[in-house]
């Protein structure tokens, strides 16, 4: 078979669980895979430097605010240029002029579309305009994607399609990059993070976003600090629309001396051996990157039950679920764990071992280029 070309169209390409997944794709492809990135706005500088292939591999168009009409032209200028085979639309923010763009070359072209997940703006309603269109387009899809089956059940009766048409691709983590005994990080980052020894870490990684409900997680954790007779610190590592609003939570709950706020970081393995718990308070995910990456690290973690969460995690087996918006059962979660060293072990063991036996990087890549194959022979 020759080498196939997939051009991944991504609304900005940086630090996020969208564009990891794309970066993992480029940094893992098999040598009879080509994967480029066409990025709408310019990219992350500090994102780019995870790419390990060539950086020539990323473009980025320019995209004026609002509707650009340019942007068809764009991409189908780009695609016949780098000799492009399947043009791959992640998120909403993409689909419209991958769209137009894989029109405008015709049918020899293939189109997939991801659906990535919701943003707090969507959880309080997609306006009927946006998910008319998104039925519509997904009748020039070659292919539908989302990360896990009750994404795919919920996008499929959100848009009105049959949910058999759509294909479940599950996120995947490099078990051997996120590989360690937990709480042995480096001194440095320890005193950079003002991290005692005998301090009991809870951690979060990733945005900081409305719908990672934190105000919920500082709550909870403001709860529980003054039953734990021992000093715990929260850190949270990332950066967002919600950074700023989250700093002054943690001021107004009395808990600067408590919590560190020390943005993006590339060395996430080594933050995240320096956590006793992983907590992800979401109000909405697909399969999290970042939960794969603590599990995988062997850190116990604890999750709200919402989206593919508990297609990844067992319940009291694997990791602790609870329930919506309760800052009580996750201070209560929170606590169970603090107390017990034991099951925080043995939830960390059987963490480790499903991500290794179900999300590698390895299942990941071969899910993806075994629909490239199919799509092509059709």
């Amino acid at each position: 078979m020759k080498q196939l070309t997939i051009l991944h169209l991504v609304h900005r390409l940086g630090f996020g669980g969208t564009e990891r997944v794309v970066v993992n794709l480029l940094n893992h492809a098999g040598d009879q895979y080509r994967n480029l990135i066409c990025s709408f706005f310019p990219c992350d500088e500090e994102f780019l430097k995870e790419i390990h292939a060539n950086v020539d591999s990323v473009f980025h168009l320019g995209k004026k605010p609002g509707n650009d009409l340019s942007m068809p032209f764009k991409i189908s200028e780009l695609c016949r240029k780098r000799h492009v085979d399947i043009i791959h639309s992640l998120g909403w923010g993409t689909y419209a002029e991958g769209i137009a763009a894989a029109r405008l070359l015709g049918k020899r072209y293939a189109f997939i579309h991801s659906f990535r997940g919701m943003t707090q703006e969507d959880l309080m309603g997609i306006p009927r305009r946006r998910l008319l269109a998104e039925k519509a387009f997904s009748r020039f899809c070659d292919a539908i994607i989302c990360p896990s089956e009750l994404s795919r059940r919920q996008y499929g009766e959100m848009i009105g399609i049959d949910p058999k048409n759509i294909t479940v691709i599950y996120n995947g983590v490099d078990i051997h990059r996120f590989a360690s005994a937990v709480n042995v990080g480096n001194e440095s980052l320890k005193n950079e993070f003002r991290l005692k020894k005998s301090d009991f870490v809870i951690g979060y990684v990733g945005r900081i976003d409305p719908v990672k409900n934190l105000e919920s997680l500082l709550k909870a954790f403001s709860a529980f600090l003054p039953i734990s007779k021992k000093t715990c610190m929260l850190l949270l590592i990332g950066d967002g629309s919600d950074f700023n609003s989250i700093k002054s939570m943690v001021e107004s709950l009395a808990l600067t001396a408590n919590v560190v706020m020390p943005g993006i970081r590339r060395d996430v393995p080594e933050c995240l051996r320096l956590m006793d718990l992983f907590v992800l308070p979401s109000r909405y995910e697909g399969v999290p990157n970042s939960v794969l990456e603590a599990m995988a690290t062997g850190v116990p973690v604890i999750c709200t039950n919402v989206g593919g969460l508990a297609e990844i995690i067992q319940d009291g087996e694997s990791g602790l679920l609870v329930q919506g918006d309760s800052e009580n059962d996750l201070a209560n979660a929170i606590r169970q764990l603090f107390i017990n060293r034991e099951q925080r072990l043995l939830l960390a063991k059987k963490a480790r071992d499903r991500v290794v036996s179900l999300f590698s990087i390895e299942s990941m890549v071969a899910n993806y280029e075994r629909l490239y194959e199919r799509l092509i022979e059709r």
